[in-house]
């Protein structure tokens, strides 16, 4: 089982290991109402005054979206809190700790409610677990922003000691989506501002990290301008990588048919003016050619 399916399994369903679900020893199902049937109490929910509750500053969200939280918490004024959010207490901070459920937090604050349904975690996470459960609850729920998720996987990577790799697999993810993710680190933060911007797409940005920051920042001005795709970007970057390479491939042989029916093929060109010159210094020694020729 990977760590994402471990992780989802505990958030989704963390009740059980709490111990609640398990049926009780000699309990005796034909005298419980059908809809009650299978259904336990959350002995772990509480109801805790949001002046009790503090949010983790290791939280890999740092950006929540004003218009979304308004939303959420006029649900939660006409409907009420729906989903239970997930704490456990930290002695240090005389308070409890959001593991899941930041953004439902503000906007309980937003909305002035006094008390959160909150499922106390009684065993202490380690760093690398709560950071895998944030992360996944994020990605499961509302995307994180692309700069955000890629300092999540730094900050996942480094807390567990696990490689690029075993971050993907860990999570269920593509290798290379991770890379690309992690490549937007590497970026000048003018560059990451204009992803940041919407400005340049994530994808297109990440082929940035093969240039130096010079011609980085020059040629992200001109997608950003022109909304080059990925691979506009991708075949931009491999001709300042290898230009030798890039003039061969685009390097075609070049036909030429005189006015009494001659062709002259030129290889090795990329442009008409090239070409031109090419064809001159060669018709000046077939010339040449042909007068010692005579003159023999």
């Amino acid at each position: 089982m990977s760590k994402r399916e471990e992780l989802m399994r505990d958030s989704g369903n963390i009740l059980e290991s709490m111990g609640v679900g398990v049926p009780s020893a000699g309990s005796e199902t034909s005298s419980v109402p059908a809809h009650l049937r299978g259904v336990d109490r959350m002995r772990d929910a509480k109801m805790i005054p949001l002046d009790l509750i503090e949010p983790d500053p290791g939280q890999p969200r740092k950006e929540f979206d004003p218009e979304g939280l308004a939303k959420l918490a006029d649900s939660l004024r006409k409907r009420g809190q729906i989903q239970p959010i997930t704490v456990c207490w930290d002695d240090s901070q005389a308070a409890y700790v959001i593991l899941i459920g930041e953004r439902r937090w503000r906007a309980a604050r937003e909305a002035g409610l006094e008390k959160l349904a909150c499922i106390v975690r009684d065993r202490p996470l380690t760093e690398g677990e709560l950071r895998a459960m944030q992360l996944i609850e994020n990605c499961l729920r509302e995307d994180l922003k692309p700069l955000e998720q890629a300092h999540a996987f730094r900050d996942l990577m480094a807390a567990n000691d696990w490689s690029a790799r075993r971050l993907a697999e860990e999570l269920d993810l593509n290798h290379a989506t991770v890379l690309r993710a992690l490549a937007l680190l590497e970026l000048p933060h003018d560059i990451q501002q204009r992803v940041a911007r919407g400005e340049l797409a994530p994808s297109a940005a990440a082929e940035l990290a093969r240039l130096d920051p010079d011609e980085a920042k020059v040629l992200a001005e001109r997608a950003a301008a022109e909304k080059l795709t990925r691979d506009q970007v991708a075949e931009a970057v491999r001709a300042k990588v290898n230009p030798t390479t890039e003039r061969t491939a685009r390097a075609r042989p070049l036909e030429v048919r005189l006015d009494d029916g001659i062709k002259v093929v030129i290889h090795g060109v990329t442009d008409p003016e090239t070409a031109a010159a090419a064809l001159k210094r060669a018709i000046k020694k077939l010339v040449a050619d042909s007068r010692g020729a005579e003159a023999a």
